[in-house]
């Protein structure tokens, strides 16, 4: 049995099954069934059962407790892509879509369906992230990203941000070139056993995703320790739950209500494969990975590196100002922005208290401001350094005294908070705490600069 034929026998296409949906007051209504397309790559009928208890998702029993606790009848569609879906479904309905985040958004466009994000899935540790693997085979000399210079490098379609977009932003991080048409392969297998079986000098490398690693050797598409991991992508959002706009807001809302609870059923989170079940993500989050025009939800933009796609190639010699707005503080922080919202770092006029403003992006009016003590002096000025980070609804903000507070996006309240000298014994630099927070999974990770702790990763 070749390897291409062995990794084919664990792909399965296409299931089912069908379960009723409701009129917004929850009363049963003689409508079409509530259609579900499930593209996530770690559903059973989308993987295989070659590793126990791994990529073996059973949405059929998350359809059954979604017509328990709406009530409604839901019909599941299992498909690698929404036009297949689309297609499957005979009347072209689609109301939720479970899949890869970058997938999803890709097939969106070029099926003319709008969506938008409501809840994310998490794994098995709680993470609702993944990352694209660089890997080489296991003989290669090269230890790192920086030593694929010369090197051919299989990467993945333009649809799976992980192994495309992604892996390319990271080559660029260390100068690595690649043509302006790079080669892609459809599939971790396919890519894995190329990079394994390839005869080019002074290398070739694959970029595959994180998730799929287990199932390339638990498939026996290739050998165990035939490849190496040399380096791997920032984190992606992974597994997402899509709402189209056939669904209105309070319908929206009841989904999403009941998805929540999902955390709740230990028997449900083992058939999802999943430690914490869904989370929610508000309407206004900004995802780094996925930043479109206008969002600026960290420092130095989506990406930390200054660089955005919607910038235009040269400003008009006319500035038109469209709001402005004095604060009472000097300004050292860079802002954070989404569509909405604008997130600027301020000081009251006592130089006495750290004030953080969220102010709408449209008209400047100010939406809530976060308001709290933060006497001391410092070199160059007390206000707040640190830019702001914005992700899945919340917001993070440092000030230069070390107090960082995570706050609910929409509305300015408060999740958490900490004061990093105070907890870790840590003394304030003689210009305060300028790092802005950085994201890394679902770790916030910050500096104290204490003796016993230098660097600190809190849950975010």
């Amino acid at each position: 049995m070749t390897r291409l034929s062995a990794l084919s026998q664990c792909i399965l296409l296409t299931v089912v099954a069908f379960a009723l949906p409701l009129n917004p007051t929850g009363a049963a209504a003689v409508e079409r069934p509530l259609t579900v397309v499930v593209m996530d790559p770690m559903a059973l009928p989308l993987s295989c059962d070659c590793v126990q208890g791994y990529a073996q998702r059973n949405y059929d029993a998350l359809a059954r407790f979604l017509e328990n606790q709406l009530p409604r009848r839901v019909r599941v569609i299992y498909s690698e892509s929404l036009g297949g879906a689309i297609r499957q479904s005979g009347d072209g309905a689609v109301d939720l879509i479970v899949g890869k985040d970058s997938v999803v958004r890709f097939d969106a466009v070029a099926c003319k369906r709008n969506v938008r994000p409501i809840a994310a899935l998490g794994d098995r540790e709680g993470k609702t992230t993944f990352t694209g693997l660089f890997v080489v085979p296991a003989a290669d000399p090269a230890g790192s990203l920086a030593d694929l210079k010369g090197y051919r490098i299989l990467l993945g379609p333009p649809a799976s941000a992980e192994k495309h977009s992604a892996a390319l932003a990271a080559l660029r991080a260390v100068s690595v070139t690649m043509p302006k048409k790079p080669e892609t392969r459809a599939g971790c297998g396919e890519a894995a056993i190329d990079a394994i079986e390839s005869k080019t000098k002074p290398g070739t490398a694959a970029v595959i995703s994180s998730y799929a690693a287990a199932l390339l050797e638990g498939c026996g598409a290739i050998g165990k320790d035939e490849l190496r991991v040399i380096g791997q992508t920032a984190p992606l959002p992974f597994v997402r739950v899509f709402a189209a706009d056939s669904l209105n807001a309070a319908q929206q809302a009841e989904i999403l209500k009941a998805l929540l609870a999902v955390r709740n059923r230990p028997a449900l989170l083992a058939a999802l494969e999943s430690k914490d079940g869904f989370v929610e993500i508000a309407a206004d989050s900004v995802d780094s990975s996925n930043a479109s025009a206008g969002e600026w939800p960290q420092w130095r933009g989506p990406h930390r590196d200054g660089v955005v796609p919607w910038l235009p190639k040269k400003f008009s010699d006319c500035t038109k100002i469209v709001w402005r707005k004095r604060m009472t503080g000097a300004g050292l922080a860079g802002i954070a922005a989404t569509r909405r919202y604008v997130i600027v770092a301020d000081r009251d006029a006592k130089d006495q208290d750290d004030i953080f403003r969220c102010l709408h992006a449209d008209t400047g009016k100010q939406v809530w401001q976060l308001r709290y003590p933060a006497p001391g002096k410092l070199d160059y000025g007390n206000s707040p350094r640190a830019t702001p980070v914005v992700r899945d609804g919340k917001v993070y903000l440092l000030g230069a005294f070390g107090d960082l507070h995570c706050l609910r996006l929409a509305d300015g309240t408060v999740v958490w908070k900490k004061n990093l000298a105070g907890q870790f014994g840590a003394k304030p630099p003689i210009w305060g705490y300028c790092s802005s927070p950085l994201l890394v999974d679902d770790k916030l990770m910050v500096n104290p600069g204490a003796k016993r702790a230098s660097l600190v990763a809190f849950d975010r």
